[in-house]
């Protein structure tokens, strides 16, 4: 036991092997990072690839249901198309039925599916389908733009710290001790961390994700440098006008969170309201039935504004 604690103090002692440790703890929380942030990203697109098909596939069902007026050959066609794209709607509503107890839009839709696919009502139910997956698509397309933009401006964010030159001596400090006026040095791969005016030196930086530039620009004493900027090539010495929330970058990732959460509330609205009206519709259509037929329930089904809200609200 003694021995054991004995090795344990010499590691932690022994500041070579310390900071390899924290080197690997550090890495092995980035690989982690790293395989998370591919993992969404590829789950982003999996979800992106499988609307874009639902869309096609709808636009071509409405297509043939068409011309299977005009050419009763491709009913037949048309009929196992419809069904293939009513699938991950009843999927969807059973879901939602199932875990949140809800009777939602989505549920609302299939049964739509159901009662036109058994009335062979094929015309209206390749309309309502082209109005739902072009309105998932168009929610996410919405839903994911704004952070999309977000994430590019903060993919070149910098580490917490700077170098800061204090009486002649460069001394790495974190970010939050920086102030105004300060002076800081950046070289060659590092990511300026505050916006400022270039004092000593001439350095070339990729500043394309600020300013839309194309080419990299190369900056001499006098010139303004901005936070989250590249430095490709040189070494400069920078004073500090502005940091953290402050900074041109700070700011516009401000405006981009506050256009996200009011895009996500818009759209979360318009959502809640395609679920309220599902359920009176339905009993609405239910309650038809004798009088108004088949053909009279599933025209209130379709006549939901749930669909149009996905295209109003983003």
């Amino acid at each position: 036991m003694l021995l054991e604690l004995a090795l344990i103090g010499s590691i932690f002692t022994n500041s070579a092997i310390r900071k390899k440790l924290i080197n690997t703890g550090v890495a092995l929380k980035q690989r982690l990072q790293k395989k998370s942030e591919t993992l969404s990203r590829e789950r982003t697109q999996d979800i992106k690839k499988t609307e874009d098909n639902n869309i096609r596939w709808s636009i071509t069902a409405f297509g043939i249901t068409g011309l299977s007026i005009i050419v009763p050959i491709l009913r037949p066609f048309s009929l196992a198309l419809l069904i293939y794209l009513c699938v991950p709607v009843i999927s969807s509503a059973w879901k939602k039925l199932r875990h949140k107890k809800k009777i939602g839009h989505d549920f609302l839709v299939g049964v739509l599916a159901i009662v036109s696919v058994l009335s062979a009502q094929l015309a209206a139910l390749s309309v309502a389908l082209v109005f739902y997956y072009s309105g998932r698509k168009l929610l996410l397309k919405t839903q994911n733009q704004t952070k999309l933009l977000q994430t590019e401006l903060l993919q070149r964010k910098s580490d917490n710290h700077a170098w800061l030159l204090q009486d002649g001596a460069e001394l790495q400090v974190r970010l939050d001790k920086i102030n105004v006026d300060d002076r800081i040095v950046v070289r060659t791969g590092e990511v300026i961390p505050v916006d400022g005016q270039l004092l000593i030196g001439t350095i070339t930086v990729d500043q394309h994700q600020l300013t839309g530039e194309s080419q990299p620009v190369d900056k001499i004493a006098g010139d303004s440098v901005f936070s989250s900027s590249q430095v490709l090539h040189g070494t400069a010495t920078i004073r500090v006008e502005k940091t953290g929330a402050d900074t041109t970058v700070g700011e516009m990732t401000e405006i981009l969170a506050c256009t996200t959460d009011h895009k996500l509330e818009m759209l979360s609205q318009g959502e809640i309201w395609s679920d309220r009206i599902a359920a009176p519709l339905l009993f609405l259509s239910a309650a038809m039935l004798p009088s108004v037929g088949v053909a009279g329930a599933s025209a209130i089904l379709n006549c939901t504004f749930g669909n149009r809200l996905q295209f109003t609200a983003p």
